[in-house]
């Protein structure tokens, strides 16, 4: 069960090529045919009371270019925790979990972007009501506790079904308080009629931004760069003295 750094790097290689081509995809879908992005698009959402088969691409697409790279960390943890050999089996099996209770999650979401669509308001009061709420979101302790329970890891099983079962319970844990954390920006971002992948590249920021605080006090404060900004700052700083000397 030793995990080397090799395994590590190349887990964070994966996935920034797994997010990379998403947001190729996203963008290409988003050039060739109606998106999320489309202002029509939700009332197209709903074929028959389901999610359309074409918003279902398009929420996974989503999902992978805005959400995988806070699966590094877990992903790392969850080969950490298993065999050799079972490692690449745990791995699709997390990924599965939690692709699983976002797909649901999506599915709501759309639902309930296609049902304010028709609620008779206009867009921009759809919108910066939503905004209120995504901003209020962000500060509140309910959003701290989210964020907490993101960084909550557990002994997984190394052996038999029951490695198989913690590594797909894990995966799907982490997906209901990602979900929990992050739902108001992801609803917000389906109610847009424009500049979609603008606000899905500033939402990415700062979800993976604010995975990298630790977790905190559960009370009403702005959630945002945080150390994220602090790193970037750090080695601007660096890089301006190695010039000067």
């Amino acid at each position: 069960m030793i995990y080397d750094d090799r395994d590590r790097v190349r887990v964070r290689n994966a996935v920034l090529a797994v997010t990379t081509l998403a947001w190729v995809l996203v963008w290409t879908r988003s050039m060739r045919i109606p998106g999320l992005s489309d202002p029509h698009a939700h009332h197209h959402a709903i074929s028959r009371g389901a999610v359309s088969a074409s918003a279902a691409v398009d929420w996974m697409l989503m999902l992978a270019a805005m959400m995988a790279p806070v699966l590094i960390q877990p992903i790392r943890f969850v080969r950490g925790s298993s065999l050799a050999l079972h490692r690449t089996r745990s791995t699709l099996l997390f990924v599965a979990g939690y692709t699983a209770v976002w797909m649901f999650a999506g599915a709501l979401m759309l639902l309930l972007a296609a049902a304010l669509g028709s609620s008779g308001f206009s867009l921009y009061v759809r919108v910066g009501a939503f905004f209120l709420i995504a901003l209020t979101w962000q500060c509140s302790p309910a959003k701290q506790a989210c964020l907490n329970r993101c960084h909550v890891l557990w002994a997984l099983a190394a052996f038999g079904r029951a490695a198989d079962t913690d590594a797909l319970v894990f995966g799907a844990t982490q997906g209901v308080w990602c979900a929990g954390s992050c739902w108001a920006w992801m609803l917000l971002l389906l109610l847009l009629s424009s500049g979609h992948i603008v606000a899905m590249a500033a939402t990415t920021v700062l979800i993976f931004s604010e995975r990298l605080d630790d977790p905190a006090p559960v009370s009403w404060r702005w959630r945002g760069l945080g150390r994220a900004r602090r790193i970037v700052a750090g080695r601007v700083m660096v890089r301006k003295r190695a010039r000067a000397a």
